[in-house]
């Protein structure tokens, strides 16, 4: 016995028959669409297991390359069996199907129409609108006794065009499992690959109890999002699992985060994290510019000597006093300073107005806050940028060399570092320092030309947290090409630095540093 519970108009058209037969999900007769006197293969066609269905009873999905005329006689033909279609499909019948359809059915139909053979396959705008309540129905578990499905959280930041879902799957021992993950955002349907056994999840002991249990069932789905996604309303995920004949699903909802508040979550996760092949990350990419792409320019000094420093202040607030003087103490000429923060706190505005009454404090010009300045929007295109954390320029000696030493050199940028272990190699050449400068990211103080920094908003988009990470990532593509001086100064120590955000300052500095160890993976393996 069989029947065809409903017929789909599809794109192109192409027709889609949905329905039941009295034979098992293994046994898969071939399926032929009847026209008069032939008869057409189907495109593609699926059997999976349905719950309202007897034992020994399957449910199919076929999709047709015709429909059947207006008057013309049609059936379907599921081996020995054949079975009359109804009336030619209708637009509402996509309605019909949200709403009557058996959760194996109806994913079964999500998976056939958006994802198989390995393509993706995009539905008209009136299909994605009658699926999407159905898609938004399903809550964050479901299980079967054929698996079992979670879902954890999906959080994105537009910041950084990059989202990333979590969860978890179980299957049966005797069938492997595979999972998909379904966004519906902006009245669109689009399918992404699932990293499965991707994380640690040993608290599902207890629901891995007659499932293939391994520790490491958790799953993820990083998620390349572009600018302006979910303006309307929240990015919504649907896992969609297949175990065996089974399919099953969780969903939920995107959470905009803020930049550090992602950052950190995806960091909690990278300690779970374990890649399932080699090249998988979680975190988002940073493309490092080809040096080939940037136009060597020399840096024409100023007629009197000037210099503006970017500066990570990481010590407490009231130290700047020190830094400052130690600035107007071994720098030439006027000085201005842009802080590397949102805003002046009272003791870092106390602290400024100490070092402009202190000896060589008239030489200070403009301070000013800017979590991540440009070359345009801070008004330094004429001049030498210094940038520096305030614990580097305590504790080297050679940096205030650098800014005189940019115009009696051919290299666009100038970088010493703090390596208190490779004393030793304080003569080696540039390539064995740039090398050392990627592999081991080091403090370090730099001098280069203000347009190196981009223009205006140049900084929109980029996952990197501060502006240490954007700089790395320039002066590791520009000594790509030598276009970079290296020294290394040995130090007995390095310190860190404090301050009252030292958490998540140092949370924010891990994050950069692990993008741009990825980009530079990547950039040797290609």
């Amino acid at each position: 016995m069989s029947h065809i519970d409903f017929l789909l108009p599809m794109p192109g058209g192409q027709m889609m028959a949905v329905g039941w037969y009295d034979g098992a999900a293994g046994a898969e007769p071939a399926l032929r669409l009847v026209l008069g006197g032939g008869s057409r293969r189907a495109l593609r066609h699926r059997f999976h297991l349905r719950d309202d269905l007897p034992p020994g009873h399957s449910g199919f999905v076929a999709i047709f390359d015709t429909v059947p005329g207006h008057g013309e006689t049609a059936a379907l033909s599921l081996g020995e069996r054949r079975v009359a279609l109804p009336a030619a499909p209708a637009t509402g019948a996509w309605a019909d199907l949200v709403a009557r359809a058996v959760d194996g059915s109806f994913l079964a139909v999500l998976s056939e129409v958006l994802c198989a053979d390995g393509a993706t396959h995009p539905l008209p705008a009136g299909i994605v609108q009658a699926l999407a309540p159905r898609l938004r129905s399903f809550g964050n578990f479901a299980q079967t006794p054929q698996g079992a499905v979670g879902f954890d959280r999906f959080d994105h930041c537009p910041g950084m065009e990059h989202g990333v879902v979590a969860g978890w799957a179980l299957g049966g021992d005797d069938a492997g499992i595979s999972a998909t993950l379904v966004l519906l955002r902006d009245e669109a349907l689009s399918v992404h690959p699932v990293l499965l056994n991707s994380l640690l999840r040993t608290d599902l002991a207890e629901v891995g109890r007659g499932f293939a249990y391994t520790g490491t069932d958790g799953l993820c789905a990083p998620l390349h999002l572009p600018r302006g996604t979910g303006a309307g309303s929240a990015p919504f995920a649907v896992l969609l699992l297949r175990s065996g004949q089974a399919f099953l699903a969780a969903a939920g909802a995107g959470e905009s985060r803020q930049k550090r508040v992602y950052a950190a979550r995806l960091m909690e996760l990278e300690e779970y994290f374990v890649p399932p092949q080699t090249g998988c990350s979680l975190l988002p990419d940073i493309v490092l510019p080809r040096p080939d792409a940037q136009v060597r320019a020399h840096l024409p000094m100023p007629l009197k000597p000037q210099t503006h420093v970017l500066l990570h202040h990481n010590g407490r607030d009231c130290d700047l006093r020190d830094v400052l003087r130690h600035l107007t103490r071994h720098l030439k000429g006027r000085i201005s300073v842009t802080l590397l923060r949102d805003a002046a706190t009272p003791a870092l505005t106390r602290a400024i107005d100490g070092a402009r009454s202190d000896p060589g404090g008239e030489r200070l010009g403009e301070i000013r806050t800017a979590p991540r300045p440009n070359g345009a929007g801070a008004g330094m295109t004429a001049t030498p940028v210094l940038f520096a954390r305030s614990s580097s320029l305590l504790q080297m000696l050679g940096w205030s060399a650098l800014p005189e030493a940019m115009g009696d050199c051919d290299a666009e940028a100038q970088v010493l570092m703090e390596a208190p272990l490779l004393t030793p190699l304080g003569d080696a050449d540039d390539t064995a320092l740039a090398h050392i400068f990627r592999r081991e990211h080091p403090a370090f103080v730099a001098v280069f030309p203000a347009r190196i920094l981009g223009h205006p908003g140049s900084a929109q988009g980029s996952p990197c947290l501060t502006m240490e990470g954007e700089l790395r990532a320039r002066l590791m593509a520009l000594a790509e090409g030598g276009r970079v001086r290296f020294r290394a100064e040995g130090t007995s120590a390095v310190f860190a630095g404090r301050g009252p955000d030292g958490a998540e300052d140092a949370l924010a500095h891990a994050f950069d540093l692990a993008l741009l160890s990825r980009a530079q993976q990547e950039r040797i393996a290609s």
